[in-house]
């Protein structure tokens, strides 16, 4: 795979490695690698870098054809 974008329950350091580009924010008990991260809290509200959150945006999008498969 080249690149992920997955909720934060899929935040695993081997996927991390496993991809080039990944958008997971991290949980809030996970050791951090980076300084610039992408957080997101319960209400689904996204923090961080601009281009991470436009990524991560778009996941409810691949949920929904998920749901209509």
């Amino acid at each position: 795979m080249r690149s992920v974008i997955a909720d934060g329950q899929y935040s695993d350091g081997r996927l991390r490695d496993a991809v080039d580009a990944a958008v997971i924010p991290y949980r809030s008990n996970q050791k951090r690698d980076v300084d610039e991260l992408l957080r997101v809290d319960r209400k689904f509200r996204a923090y961080g870098p601009e281009d991470q959150k436009k990524e991560y945006h778009k996941r409810p999008h691949v949920e929904g054809v998920f749901s209509f498969l």
